[in-house]
């Protein structure tokens, strides 16, 4: 029997020329309880900031998290010039998946948002949509892109994209202690004060049990605020789960990465 594609859905966010945030989209749908939960996750800045323009208030152009079994990947992107959307200054585009595979999807969310950019309304965006979803592929991308395939996109190299030397670099002796958590199975939590450094050390802490390619069991941004995703965490016997609450669970140890040296 074959699988069905890891591709779900996709949802646009905005932030109009008075400053307010709108869910104005989605295809082909959403649970309302996942839509509450990513709309806090949103990192629009409070600007107007172009794609890529540091962090705002702890955003970044693109980041991602795992939701029960569904991982969500949010892109930020000005609308700059553009006379398609005269009143939005900026938007998020947002993809859910069944797997971790955040480069492929942060490329998916750059041919969405110009397919957006370039004809102003969302359904631009379903043709380029149901051809990876039933091709796996975007022949005829907007002008501004390059082709998509799922082919280009290895899981392989998305597990690797982050430095492992740099992480044990990182915590220095410490290292033995992931590792023998890694390997336990115990639960790890890391605590960072940047989201940028939050996202790259979860990713790349499974790495230490690099024979078992499990990126399931990684939760890399979380919330106290949100008690449902707290009591779905407690459900699992092992995670590696990323806060940016200074008294998540296990504060009294928790993992402190640095910033990483370039």
């Amino acid at each position: 029997m074959a699988t069905s594609p890891p591709l779900e859905s996709v949802h646009l966010l905005e932030k109009d020329t008075s400053g307010e945030l709108l869910w104005v989209w989605s295809f082909p749908s959403i649970i309302p309880g996942l839509r509450g939960l990513i709309t806090s996750r949103c990192t629009i800045p409070p600007g107007e900031g172009k794609e890529g323009e540091g962090e705002g208030e702890g955003g970044l152009p693109f980041s991602f998290g795992h939701a029960g079994v569904t991982w969500y990947y949010l892109a930020n992107f000005s609308t700059g010039d553009a006379k398609t959307l005269p009143r939005v200054t900026t938007f998020c585009v947002i993809v859910l998946a069944k797997d971790f595979n955040p480069e492929k999807y942060q490329q998916l969310c750059g041919i969405f948002a110009a397919a957006y950019l370039s004809g102003g309304s969302p359904v631009s965006i379903v043709p380029h949509f149901l051809s990876v979803f039933t091709r796996g592929e975007i022949t005829q991308p907007p002008v501004s892109c390059r082709p998509f395939s799922v082919r280009d996109h290895d899981i392989r190299k998305a597990y690797v994209a982050c430095s492992f030397k740099g992480l044990v670099q990182q915590f220095g002796l410490e290292s033995i202690l992931i590792y023998t958590a890694a390997v336990l199975k115990k639960r790890i939590v890391v605590y960072a004060s940047s989201l940028d450094s939050l996202l790259r050390t979860c990713r790349t802490i499974p790495l230490f049990v690099w024979h078992r390619q499990n990126w399931n069991v990684v939760f890399p941004q979380l919330s106290l605020e949100h008690k449902g995703e707290m009591e779905d965490l407690a459900k699992h016997s092992t995670y590696i789960a990323g806060f940016l609450d200074p008294l998540c669970p296990g504060s009294d140890r928790p993992l402190r990465p640095s910033h990483q040296r370039s």
